[in-house]
């Protein structure tokens, strides 16, 4: 099956006829775990609306994307290639898109503005500021029913208050955020699964945030920073969530 996967790109360039066949195929599902170079050589593609041989474009057929800069320094051309291959994947639905943890607090969202495809599942590390807001707010994002946020939120984002925002958001994973950003996302959606920080002094509010969702919580992961949660966590967790 690999043998045959590495000689699909050889077989599309044979013709036409064979490239309109296969590259459905070669471009559903991108999973890219190779090194900035190639990521980048991708991106190009994917950018490319210039098609000198009236070929397919190629960024059409991609549903699932997933690329890591996690070792990249991370530029504004970067952020503008990005931008310019999510806008010609207009039928993805499913997003992976991570940076190094530097770039966590940096505003890096600007680069999925004007992304038109209804996404289904969403997990990156852009930083989680106004930007951001605005963009996952919007109508073609209503489809998001799984989303991980590994960036800050470096400030208060209102955005998010909105119940129009995400309003299908089943399942959410978050990293380096308080309990203000866990409301604005549980408050009144059908949130089952969740995966969040307790931090220190916080007093447990993170839990009590989930108690905001539509639907009973059937799954919680929980990263406790406070040693004095050790013995109790599990009775809070079942005094909030007897489901």
């Amino acid at each position: 099956e690999q043998t045959a996967a590495g000689a699909l790109p050889h077989v599309l360039l044979a013709n036409s006829t064979l490239y309109t066949l296969g590259y459905r195929l070669l471009y559903q599902h991108i999973a890219l775990k190779a090194l900035a170079p190639k990521c980048v050589l991708l991106l190009r593609t994917l950018a490319s609306v210039s098609n000198r041989r009236r070929l397919p474009n190629p960024a059409l057929a991609v549903r699932s994307l997933r690329i890591n800069f996690h070792s990249s320094l991370v530029t504004a051309n970067l952020l503008r290639l990005i931008r310019r291959a999510l806008q010609e994947t207009r039928n993805l639905t499913d997003l992976e898109l991570h940076f190094s943890l530097a770039t966590g607090y940096l505003p890096t969202a600007w680069c999925l503005f004007g992304v038109s495809s209804r996404l289904e599942r969403l997990h990156t590390s852009v930083a989680i500021d106004k930007s951001f807001a605005s963009w996952i707010s919007s109508p073609n994002q209503y489809l998001i029913n799984e989303l991980s946020l590994r960036g800050h939120c470096p400030y208060p984002v209102a955005g998010l208050n909105s119940p129009d925002a995400v309003p299908n958001l089943t399942s959410f994973r978050v990293m380096h955020v308080g309990a203000p950003l866990i409301t604005a996302l549980a408050k009144g959606r059908p949130i089952e699964h969740a995966a969040m920080t307790l931090f220190p002094l916080g007093d447990l509010k993170e839990l009590d945030a989930l108690t905001l969702a539509s639907t009973p919580l059937k799954r919680a992961t929980l990263l406790c920073l406070e040693e004095q949660y050790v013995e109790t966590l599990i009775a809070e967790v079942a005094a909030r969530f007897p489901a």
